[in-house]
């Protein structure tokens, strides 16, 4: 199973650990620098086909997570995706999964 969302250290990891008992969990954090994410929250906002519940407005006024911990504490595997080349994780996934099903 794959899950997509802007999870939040502290206020998620529990839910995720009833929904999900057995899970063998891999997060990816994906990154961007600053200037960019105000960029990409710019954009979001002032699309007219974008739901409001996702508070791009709010996003886009928080301060950035402090690096090396915006990892939920649950465990598993833990990858960091800085950029646009995504390559590199989508080789490490392949390689966690490979080696949990062989």
């Amino acid at each position: 199973m794959v899950l997509e969302g802007n999870f939040r250290p502290g206020e998620h990891e529990q839910a995720l650990g009833h929904a999900c008992p057995s899970a063998d969990f891999c997060q990816v954090l994906c990154r961007i620098d600053e200037a960019e994410r105000h960029a990409r929250l710019a954009r979001r906002q002032s699309d007219p086909a974008r739901h409001a519940g996702h508070r791009d407005h709010v996003l886009a006024m928080a301060a950035p997570a402090v690096r090396g911990d915006e990892f939920l504490q649950l465990q598993g595997m833990r990858l960091v995706h800085d950029g646009d080349d995504h390559g590199n994780v989508l080789m490490a996934l392949d390689d966690w999964w490979n080696s949990r099903t062989v």
